[in-house]
């Protein structure tokens, strides 16, 4: 993404606690980024340069308290308690093992040991690209990249341009203008982020999927490869695919709020012929249904649910219903829920 992309996408993911991790070559504008973001946003900015920091520095010196004898952390400095603003955890990747480890609860909760970041400050993070061409620490470790939305941060040369001649600097932006291949080492020569390396995991699918996908903020052009910083690009791919495929599968949702019109129909059309019945799109809103219930027993009380339960019921085939019914009453809050059974319609169907 170059910085445009990226000043689009941020408010986003910060939004929806989802930490950045931006990820380019040296000098590339990176910090700049960051900068111009908080700039134009009204934020403030703690700008930490993990490379050079120890845990110490992080969760404070630990002191003792005279009047009980018990030891604390001192709250450092640079750790915010009020407003709000970003927390850049630059060159995340060069910082000690000890360092990143340390930084774990805080990318995902704001939380540094005994010490809370306030609701309005967010974290963002910056490295270089873990290879051969730069000395950085291992940063393969699963649960460390699930903590962030990976982006490959490439600035055009078109704005390092512009950039450059609001700085003064119109000879050195002629020349890049005639000769942009001088600018900086080509992603062709082992610039970029490979996504491939980041995996999905429950808590990508849910914290950063999940969220994203109600977010209409996104550009179409970018919401693919913010994916793939989140649960990389074979999950990313293969969610693409399934969303834009015809036959999805019945949810739950599908049945309980919203199973007349559109949903009934696709139901009585799946079960229209019974040697080609789906099964498994059948059962896959009956299987939800049991662990929703197990969780919350009155799930079906107070609104059109039970309703859309028995519609639903009546529609698929015999065996299906009859099997849901066996289930439904392995549920010990189930016990004397006649309605299920003595409702007229049942009755005739399962005579």
């Amino acid at each position: 993404m170059n910085i445009n992309q990226v000043k689009k996408v941020l408010p986003v993911l910060l939004r929806n606690g989802i930490a950045p991790f931006l990820w380019g070559s040296q000098g590339v504008g990176k910090t700049s980024a960051v900068e111009q973001y908080c700039k134009e946003n009204g934020l403030g900015l703690v700008h930490l340069y993990t490379a050079t920091q120890e845990v110490g520095d992080l969760v404070g010196l630990l002191v003792k308290n005279d009047e009980d004898g018990t030891a604390y952390h001192t709250r450092p400095e640079w750790f915010p308690t009020e407003g709000k603003g970003v927390i850049f955890l630059d060159e995340l990747n060069r910082a000690p093992n000890d360092v990143i480890q340390s930084l774990f609860s805080f990318i995902l909760s704001g939380k540094l040991h005994t010490h809370q970041l306030p609701p309005g400050w967010k974290v963002v993070a910056a490295g270089n690209y873990a290879n051969e061409r730069f000395n950085v620490t291992d940063t393969s470790d699963a649960a460390f990249l699930s903590r962030f939305c990976h982006i490959d941060f490439t600035p055009s040369v078109d704005e390092w341009i512009v950039y450059a001649e609001s700085q003064g600097a119109d000879d050195t932006a002629a020349f890049i203008r005639e000769q942009p291949s001088m600018l900086e080492i080509s992603a062709k020569a082992g610039g970029r982020l490979d996504t491939s390396f980041i995996t999905p995991d429950r808590r990508a699918w849910l914290g950063g999927i999940g969220k994203l996908e109600a977010e209409t903020d996104i550009p179409d052009e970018l919401r693919y490869e913010l994916y793939c910083g989140i649960i990389g690009t074979a999950a990313a791919a293969a969610f693409s695919s399934w969303k834009n495929k015809q036959e999805k599968a019945l949810t739950l949702n599908d049945i309980m709020k919203k199973y007349e019109g559109k949903t009934r129909a696709r139901v009585r059309d799946i079960c229209a012929t019974a040697k080609e019945v789906r099964f498994d799109l059948i059962n896959q809103p009956i299987d939800e249904l049991m662990v929703r219930l197990e969780g919350t027993p009155d799930y079906l009380t107070g609104n059109d649910y039970l309703d859309n339960l028995k519609l639903f019921l009546q529609d698929i085939p015999k065996e299906l219903a009859m099997k849901a019914f066996s289930r439904l009453h392995e549920v010990k809050e189930f016990y004397g829920r006649n309605e299920l059974l003595n409702d007229p319609a049942y009755v005739l169907k399962f005579k």
